[in-house]
């Protein structure tokens, strides 16, 4: 027996020692380099930008691809020796340059010299493609062709994107091309589903995609560093597809997850539809991030929907939700999402306290209580834009209404061993209430370009923003408290009905750009806006006592009505200028020099039951403002701020 398990383990060892051997032997013939030039044939000048790849001759696998330097140099290393090889090169306007080599196998190095690009002749018949370059320059956009790309047949985007030579996907989601960050993901120039990276990364088939192009915003506000953006292109018979995800599990003490998610999408269209239950303490607040977690690879500790084990109670969670994206044409585009919760929690405490008096006395008190609520809340968002060269339009609405209601109870005996004295309390608690938060916002910018004659735009944008949040609730609370002592007994049976109802409207007029061209030339600018505000609230509180007949009658001295009204109007003109030093990625320092002439128009009005809380005023004041801000910001996690304010009202009181 002893002899056959040392048999065992010496083959057992003697494989594992075969198969390192094996796989030392593989990468030990990748360890040879090549390096060369590119050249134009009629000029003879170096072409810098220019797409070289190196394949297999005998299957084509792709070992390596890259972009000439400015100098027109490459240079490969980690390849294959004593095995031939091919090399391509491609550049807009030249012939496709394609040539077989072999590394040998004592140098393990080889230089190509020079590789000389032929220009394209206008005979398209005499251009022969014979597959496309892993990557290329048009322009400013850097392009990844996925086609030359093999991976397996269930990889996604996220997995294509992990291939790509500078492109980075960090733990926390964060995507670098090159050490930039990447500020959009875009579907065929348009957010997929939201916008979130992952939803498009995780969810999209690699064989779906043609290329990846990676480009700068032209529209950034900041020219100097703009954005980043990457955009998928997919193939012409890909524009269309769905994609979805289905889950379940059960276990033990009846613990159960479901959830599910099925997505279209089409050139015009987007529309997702996503559900989800359980009772292991998994909440969402919106679709998105359902979404999130839904996706093919989605699941991770970095998402919202996940068990949170320190929430008390036994909780119930369901919900549902669509999204809905359509543009019309592309200067206009309709988004809408919707979103249901219910959630139900289910508490029970039993708490027993102990306390140690003098003399082996003790003071004992058991303690159980109960609580049972309920919440049911509707989401609603949608927004449209319209953005074309001369005017910006944009119109959104939110909306957000639910009910809740909650019942707990709590009893509670205390027994003193010293005295024999003992007290009981019963209290319970019974809420119900109605919510509503509405928002509506309007947005209009007219850039007023001339192309003919720039000096006579006068750009400027105006808003309109209004919100209401209600909340109606109901609530009655029963105390009663009994004592071995008669008088101290209590009893409280109270019930309480409020009304709290505030809304605003906000109006915003800026006109940017209204400095002399004298100014402009210097970098100064100056700009006019003006600001009205208007502001009403409500509450209303009214409390009941229950009598010896069982009604109940209202509590004069805690029941009260509020009615709070504002007016106010800002007008400014302010003139600033900038100064601002830094490095991409790296670091930035900002200052800037603000003076600012304003006035304010204000009203107020406050009406109420209490004689105490009525009041009304109105005044009007002059504003002027000077303001030093300096801003220094390292690789956007270190940031140090200085502000220096001068205000008349701040200095009023040294009068």
């Amino acid at each position: 027996m002893l002899s056959a398990l040392k048999t065992c383990v010496c083959t057992i060892a003697l494989s594992f020692i075969t198969l390192i051997a094996i796989a030392q032997q593989k990468d030990s013939t990748y360890v040879g380099a090549i390096e060369g030039m590119v050249k134009d044939s009629v000029h003879n000048y170096v072409l810098r930008s220019a797409t070289v790849s190196v394949y297999k001759a005998d299957n084509n696998q792709l070992l390596g691809y890259q972009l000439s330097n400015n100098f027109g140099k490459f240079q490969f290393k980690a390849l294959p020796v004593a095995v031939k090889l091919n090399i391509m090169m491609s550049y807009v306007g030249y012939k496709p340059f394609k040539k077989e080599f072999v590394i040998p196998s004592d140098t393990r190095k080889l230089d190509l010299k020079t590789l000389i690009a032929e220009r394209a002749d206008n005979d398209l018949e005499e251009v022969q493609i014979v597959a496309k370059p892993p990557v290329e320059m048009k322009g400013d956009t850097l392009i990844f062709n996925a086609d030359a790309f093999h991976l397996d047949s269930n990889a996604t985007v996220e997995d294509l994107m992990r291939k790509l030579t500078g492109v980075t996907i960090w733990s926390d989601g964060l995507i670098t091309v090159n050490g930039k960050k990447i500020s959009n993901l875009y579907v065929e120039g348009k957010p997929f589903f939201g916008g979130d990276p992952k939803v498009a990364m995780q969810n999209l088939p690699k064989n779906v995609v043609d290329k990846i192009q990676v480009y700068e915003d032209e529209s950034s506000a900041d020219q100097l560093n703009p954005d980043v953006n990457v955009n998928i292109v997919l193939k012409k018979d890909k524009k269309s597809g769905l994609f979805g995800k289905i889950g379940a599990g059960y276990g033990t003490d009846q613990r159960y997850a479901a959830d599910g998610m099925l997505s279209g999408y089409s050139p015009k269209t987007q529309l997702s539809i996503i559900g989800t239950r359980n009772n292991v303490n998994k909440t969402a607040n919106s679709v998105q991030s359902l979404m999130s977690y839904s996706s093919y690879k989605g699941e991770s500790t970095n998402y919202e929907y996940q068990s949170d084990f320190g929430r008390r109670g036994l909780n119930v969670f369901s919900s549902a939700g669509l999204t809905m994206a359509h543009e019309f044409n592309k200067v206009d585009r309709l988004n809408a999402d919707y979103f249901f919760s219910n959630s139900k929690q289910d508490e029970l405490e039993q708490v027993r306290t102990v306390e140690s008096l003098n003399e082996g006395n003790r003071l004992e008190r058991d303690a159980v209580g109960t609580s049972n609520s309920l919440r049911n809340d509707h989401r609603a968002n949608s927004s449209y834009r319209h953005s074309s060269e001369k005017w910006d339009l944009e119109a959104a609405y939110k909306m957000n209404t639910g009910t809740s209601s909650s019942i707990n109870t709590q009893r509670s005996d205390v027994l003193n061993t010293a005295t024999g004295a003992t007290s009981n309390n019963a209290a319970r608690q019974e809420n119900s209430g109605d919510h509503s938060n509405v928002e509506v916002d309007l947005k209009f910018e007219n850039k007023n370009v001339y192309s003919n004659s720039p000096n006579k735009s006068a750009p400027f944008n105006a808003s309109y923003n209004y919100k209401r949040n209600t909340n109606i609730n109901h609530s009655r609370r029963v105390t009663d408290f009994t004592a071995s002592d008669p008088s101290q007994n209590q009893y409280f049976n109270r019930q309480y009905d409020t009304d709290f109802d505030v809304s605003t409207h906000s109006l915003r007029f800026k006109m940017p750009g209204i400095q002399p061209l004298q100014l402009s030339y210097m970098g100064v600018n100056m700009y006019f806006e003006n600001t009205v505000n208007i502001g009403n609230s409500s509450e209303a509180t009214e409390v009941g006592e229950l009598n010896t007949s069982g009604q109940y009658f209202k509590n004069e001295y805690l029941t009260n009505k509020i009615q709070y009204n504002t007016v106010s109007e800002k007008p400014v003109i302010g003139i600033s200028k900038n100064y601002r030093k830094y490095l991409s990625n790296r670091y930035e320092k900002n200052l800037t020099f603000s003076l600012l002439s304003g006035a304010e128009v204000f009203y107020q009005e406050n009406t109420s039951g209490e004689t105490i809380q009525q009041f009304s005023e109105s005044y009007f004041r002059f504003l002027p403002n000077a303001v030093i801000n300096y801003r220094h910001q390292k690789t956007g996690d270190f940031y140090r701020t200085r502000h220096l304010a001068l205000e008349v009202r701040r200095l009023s009181s040294l009068n």
